[in-house]
């Protein structure tokens, strides 16, 4: 398994409602803690690197 961060949360939650969506799916499944979305690519950077250090 690896992370889904999405960049833009505006996009990504109302003009694209993906994030949402695959929220509501992950709910309760052991991947729901690698979905992300942030306007900061600097917390894109922190939450791969988190990964990274778990792998």
């Amino acid at each position: 398994m690896s992370p889904m961060i999405f960049l833009g949360e505006d996009y990504w939650k109302c003009k694209k409602p993906v994030f949402p969506l695959l929220a509501q799916l992950a709910a309760g499944r052991e991947y729901s803690s690698l979905l992300a979305i942030t306007d900061s690519v600097d917390e894109v950077i922190q939450q791969i690197e988190q990964f990274a250090a778990t792998l």
